[in-house]
């Protein structure tokens, strides 16, 4: 297990994206990727602990990649605030997770895992603008997950999404 942590602690650091010489356009995107995670607060107001915790989760993470993404930043803060990030996002997202639990359908597995894989995918062994992209797709892939948790389940939000592009 000892073994398994480590390996984990060094992949993370190793496959820290490298983003300060990228386009200020794309280092744009991959920030605001991290919206998703209000929508709760905005959509339904601060009205329980769920979208709280989403609003934290995507503030803690919002820090981290803009720290990250600012020319000439030091690699030790980056990678100190990525184990914040990690952190508190994997305990919240533990929190609502377990709080959840029963209303989890074969869907939401589905779809965490491939969120997972855009997750691991998103190295620093690839170009700087594919891992804001494949980091962005897990951020709005699992804030998407999390969201639909909250109140009425995913197929409100999947509804509400249609109707407002219909639109």
């Amino acid at each position: 297990m000892i073994n398994f942590i480590e390996n984990l602690i060094k992949w993370n650091n190793d496959n820290l994206g490298n983003v300060n010489n990228s386009n200020g356009y794309y280092k744009l995107l991959f920030i605001l990727s991290n919206f998703v995670y209000f929508i709760p607060v905005l959509y339904y107001g601060i009205i329980n602990q769920y979208t709280i915790v989403l609003a934290i989760m995507g503030l803690v993470s919002i820090i981290f990649h803009s720290h990250q993404c600012c020319n000439n930043a030091s690699r030790a803060n980056t990678c100190s605030l990525m184990w914040i990030d990690v952190f508190v996002s994997c305990l919240l997202g533990i929190y609502i997770w377990i709080n959840k639990f029963s209303s989890l359908t074969i869907y939401w597995y589905i779809t965490f895992s491939i969120a997972l894989v855009f997750y691991v995918c998103g190295t620093n062994k690839l170009h700087p603008h594919l891992y804001m992209l494949y980091h962005g797709l897990w951020h709005i892939l699992t804030g998407i997950l999390f969201l639909g948790l909250e109140k009425h389940g995913l197929n409100e939000f999947f509804q509400i999404f249609l109707m407002m592009r219909l639109f």
